[in-house]
């Protein structure tokens, strides 16, 4: 265990544990940015996590952490699935958490969730009160409602809930997802949403000769012009870079992300639907999705499409997405694209932020495609 100081230097500072099974994804980022604002505030935080899980990305994120949390970072084998060795995992955990003396120990995920609160419990039971705290992060939620599994580990979560003192979710989706699957919680329960900080986005740097951004400011009465009324009255750089263009929820048209995220869920639609054991769709319902609806020129960027129920598919002539054209996937502005492959069972992603002025997904995102298949050859 990393450990720094353990000791109170204000009566008013808490001690604050994170348990969490698997430091990967949204939930470690999560619980890294509670823990870096928890310890801001000049309060003791530690986190609890899984030491079968992640590679080494996430130890070079826990490595860079580690120092700057008082009560240390302790790393446990928690495997996934429920099994008996989740009786000796429990046990460790305990003696961990006691050791720290938390006032407040906050569960992440199914089985950190689980472990936090009983381990909390025990703990408020023989030697001092813990404030008990869970967070779904998905969890046991992506269960079916009526499958056997699920009402498993529904009723499971049901009975939690009175060795629980409050659930935090992190989305709105989420809180409404606990209502419908699980019920209404017998403690209180709210919505503390994590995003990114201003400094983590790239700057968008828009090329004013594409016919999409110059229509704004030289055409009048195009379609594509019309388009862009509602704007904001400044130039293209200033509001794509802005808080307000980030927030705003506008279907297909500002979607924000990085290429590692939308390759991952392009990578799972390329295998069926799942990937590492969270399926996102059926396979049936891909097949349903990329069903061919028109082939034809869109009007507003005169561009030719072969367009299926949400995703586009493989258009070289404006969207290129290698050399199957049962590939399919989505562009964004400037040349970002990702797609997926789901013979070659691939997921792609490109994203710039210096954009492009052709009308297609352009040559850096082509050379890299290219690349890509030619290393499968191998």
């Amino acid at each position: 265990m990393l450990e720094g100081p353990l000791h109170r230097t204000d009566p008013r500072q808490l001690r604050i544990v994170h348990c969490v099974r698997a430091p990967i994804g949204g939930i470690f980022r999560n619980v890294l940015d509670l823990a870096a604002a928890q310890t801001a505030s000049g309060h003791l935080v530690g986190i609890v996590l899984d030491s079968l899980t992640g590679g080494d990305f996430e130890a070079s994120k826990i490595a860079a952490a580690a120092p700057h949390l008082a009560l240390g970072i302790t790393r446990l084998p928690m495997p996934r699935t429920v099994n008996p060795m989740d009786l000796l995992t429990a046990w460790r955990v305990f003696q961990t958490v006691r050791a720290l003396a938390p006032d407040i120990l906050h569960g992440h995920g199914a089985k950190g969730g689980s472990f936090a609160r009983l381990v909390g419990t025990l703990l408020s039971a023989t030697q001092k009160p813990v404030a008990r705290f869970y967070s779904p992060h998905g969890g046991t939620l992506h269960y079916a409602k009526k499958s056997l599994a699920g009402r498993v580990f529904f009723t499971v979560e049901r009975m939690l809930e009175r060795l629980c003192d409050g659930i935090i979710h992190v989305s709105r989706y989420e809180a409404t997802t606990y209502l419908d699957k699980v019920g209404t919680p017998r403690c209180r329960a709210s919505v503390i949403v994590n995003g990114l900080r201003p400094e983590e986005f790239a700057e968008v740097m828009p090329n004013m000769e594409a016919r999409l951004f110059a229509a704004k400011e030289v055409e009048k009465d195009t379609l594509r012009a019309k388009a862009f009324v509602q704007n904001p009255a400044e130039p293209w750089p200033k509001t794509l870079n802005s808080r307000l263009w980030r927030e705003a929820e506008i279907a297909s048209g500002n979607g924000h992300g990085n290429a590692r995220g939308v390759a991952r869920i392009y990578g799972a639609f390329a295998r069926g639907g799942s990937i590492d054991g969270v399926r996102l769709s059926s396979a049936a319902s891909i097949e349903a999705m990329i069903k061919e609806q028109h082939n034809i020129t869109e009007l507003m960027q005169d561009r030719p499409y072969h367009q299926a129920l949400g995703v586009l598919l493989n258009t070289p002539a404006a969207l290129y997405m290698g050399p199957n054209m049962r590939s399919f996937g989505h562009h964004g502005i400037g040349g970002s694209i990702g797609f997926a492959d789901p013979d070659a069972r691939i997921g792609f992603s490109y994203a710039c932020n210096k954009m492009h002025a052709v009308g297609t997904n352009g040559p850096r995102a082509a050379r890299l495609i290219d690349a890509l298949y030619e290393s499968t050859k191998s």
